[in-house]
């Protein structure tokens, strides 16, 4: 899913953040993941999902930094394979 015109707004601008809400988790719960995922949408909650958001190429700590300090909240998903590793250093 391409991100929707409010994602691609500038760093720093002064507008609201273009997610909601980030979606730490691990790799093993990928696929309930992307139901939340699709779900939240539904909602209008903008949903931010690695998979969906990383560019390919490019530095990904550095886009995961920035999200995480830019996003409204988070959430820690933890599913039946417990905390993946890196849910810790995102918390």
């Amino acid at each position: 899913m391409p991100p929707s015109e409010d994602s691609l707004s500038p760093a720093g601008a002064e507008s609201e953040p273009a997610f909601d809400v980030f979606l730490s988790h691990n790799s093993q719960d990928k696929p309930r993941v992307r139901q939340l995922a699709d779900a939240l949408l539904e909602y209008e909650v903008r949903p931010w999902l690695d998979e969906r958001e990383l560019v390919p190429g490019r530095p990904w700590q550095n886009a995961l930094e920035e999200i995480i300090t830019t996003t409204r909240t988070a959430a820690v998903l933890v599913g039946p394979d417990g905390l993946g590793p890196w849910e810790e250093p995102e918390m």
